[in-house]
């Protein structure tokens, strides 16, 4: 069977083939909405290295992000776990994942939890 992490050749699905010869296009499914995520670098390196041609194919081949600073005390507060007498403390706060949840800094700035770094908090309702 044919699996995101494998190449096989209708040669070798056959049994004709001395194996899995490497393909010469990628068509990535793995972009998510931050492009970047469920390590799709890592994951197409490992493929340009094991199960592809050199010159191969991408697609998509390129693309372009866009970034904004944000300031938010909502999502600070993603990054911090509820306080346990079986958690130790330096698991408290995690400071790795700098997407850990979608977020449009419209609607934190509509909700009064976020904006650009620096600027004034939004008036109280």
């Amino acid at each position: 069977a044919c699996r995101s992490t494998s190449v096989s050749s209708l040669a070798a699905l056959e049994g004709g083939g001395k194996g899995p010869e490497r393909a010469c296009l990628v068509v990535s499914e793995i972009l998510d909405a931050a492009l970047l995520g469920e390590d799709c670098l890592k994951t197409l390196r490992h493929a340009s290295q094991h199960l592809l041609t050199p010159g191969y194919f991408a697609v998509p081949a390129s693309a372009e992000v866009f970034a904004c600073l944000a300031e938010s005390a909502t999502l600070a507060s993603w990054q911090h776990l509820p306080i346990s007498p079986l958690l130790p403390a330096r698991y408290t706060a995690d400071d790795g994942d700098g997407n850990p949840h979608d977020a449009a800094l419209d609607r934190l700035v509509s909700a009064g939890g976020g904006g650009p770094p620096g600027a004034p908090p939004p008036p109280a309702r």
